[in-house]
């Protein structure tokens, strides 16, 4: 869904727990350093093993790290609590989808308002607080 609405995010390809022992990353972290990027928005399957994983590699590099709580999976309550936990413990930043999606938007009347309205509407549990289009209006 995220992917769907901003092509230009990037995908960390790898096949091993830390994306930092992969021959790509230090590229990708310096060319995300050269574009002047210091935060990073990531989701993964796994919070415990990948998403865990590439967090930790990432704050290494002295990424700010914004962890999508709710694109995951995990095996259990106590995996979930305990990865979350020692995410925040090494200086993640715990945010969901709907709070990222409201803080690229902004406002409302941004480029990004209608588009952001539109996934609120369709994914939210709150349907956008049931206003069509997704944008509240100001009565």
């Amino acid at each position: 869904m995220i992917k769907a609405e901003f092509d230009e995010a990037d995908n960390i390809a790898r096949h091993i727990p830390s994306a930092k022992r992969s021959g790509d990353f230090a590229n990708w972290a310096t060319a995300r350093r050269d574009e002047g990027r210091s935060k990073i928005v990531l989701g993964g399957i796994s919070l415990d093993n990948c998403t865990m994983q590439t967090t930790l590699d990432l704050l290494a590099e002295e990424f700010e790290v914004y962890v999508v709580v709710d694109v995951y999976g995990a095996e259990s309550s106590l995996v979930e609590h305990s990865a979350l936990l020692r995410l925040v413990q090494a200086g993640a930043t715990p945010i969901n989808w709907t709070q990222f999606a409201c803080e690229v938007m902004d406002d409302w009347e941004t480029e990004e308002g209608p588009a952001i309205g539109g996934l609120l509407s369709e994914h939210s549990r709150y349907g956008a607080l049931g206003v069509p289009g997704g944008q509240p209006s100001d009565t």
